[in-house]
């Protein structure tokens, strides 16, 4: 089952890293919510379309088949 939510967050930093084998790319997102900070799995699309130090409301997803957490879509917030 994929529970999704909508979180606005602030993007700290961006990270992308290659696997091992050099086929796939993993991108991730360091957020801050409220007080707490945590890194966050997103898509390429996401990765693409924020910026460090810039505010947005962002779909997040739990998958329980895979037990993960992570962004799926993203709005940028405005004023």
């Amino acid at each position: 089952m994929r529970i999704t939510g909508l979180s606005r967050m602030t993007v700290l930093t961006k990270n992308e890293t290659k696997s091992k084998d050099g086929q796939n790319t993993y991108y991730k997102l360091g957020v801050m919510c409220a007080d707490e900070v945590g890194m966050l799995s997103c898509n390429e699309a996401v990765y693409k379309n924020v910026d460090a130090g810039s505010t947005y409301d962002f779909e997040t997803v739990y998958n329980d088949q895979y037990k993960s957490f992570g962004v799926s879509n993203c709005r940028p917030v405005k004023g």
